[in-house]
């Protein structure tokens, strides 16, 4: 009768359906510090680790494309202006990371202008291989130092003693922030 008749209801009223009671269960995975999910060799009974492997960037595109910036850059009226989760544009290759950089380079463009004046270097542009001295100011720990240098590359590098020393003397503030010391 129940098969035959379609009578389902015969077997369900003797037969009650068991309620199961299932409660939601969560399971929080703690990842090792330097390790990821393996998320091929994972399954649903047994989470696999696997090291963490650096990927090494091969340009800026690679490592920025698609990516939010933080930073600092300098206006074109010469401020620093601070942008926070920006979608990076080819354009935002002049974001510094900190503002002590975004100064920093402000200052190195102040400096390269004055340097290049007559009476510091005028058009002189050190040659880094011919092994003749250059008067140079550097940074060594928490000091502004004033050195001759040879073959070893420093950017703010002086025609004579005279003109280092008198740069040194007169441009303090600029080389402070420059070396990022303010």
């Amino acid at each position: 009768m129940i098969i035959g008749g379609r009578e389902f209801d015969i077997f369900f009223n003797k037969y009650p359906k068991q309620q199961i009671n299932m409660e939601e269960k969560t399971i929080k995975i703690n990842v090792p510090e330097g390790y990821e999910v393996d998320e091929e060799n994972s399954t649903f009974a047994e989470i696999k680790f696997k090291p963490i492997v650096a990927k090494y960037p091969k340009s800026w595109e690679d490592a920025f494309t698609d990516k939010m910036l933080n930073g600092y850059y300098v206006r074109r009226d010469s401020e620093i202006e601070k942008i926070y989760n920006r979608a990076t544009i080819d354009e935002d290759k002049n974001i510094f990371k900190t503002e002590k950089q975004a100064r920093a380079m402000l200052a190195y463009a102040q400096i390269t202008q004055l340097m290049a004046l007559p009476c510091y270097n005028g058009d002189w542009v050190p040659n880094w291989v011919d092994g003749s001295n250059k008067h140079v100011i550097g940074r060594s720990g928490v000091k502004i130092i004033k050195a001759p240098f040879t073959t070893a590359y420093e950017n703010l590098a002086f025609i004579s003693e005279e003109a280092r020393d008198a740069f040194y003397d007169n441009h303090m503030d600029l080389l402070r922030t420059y070396f990022e010391m303010d």
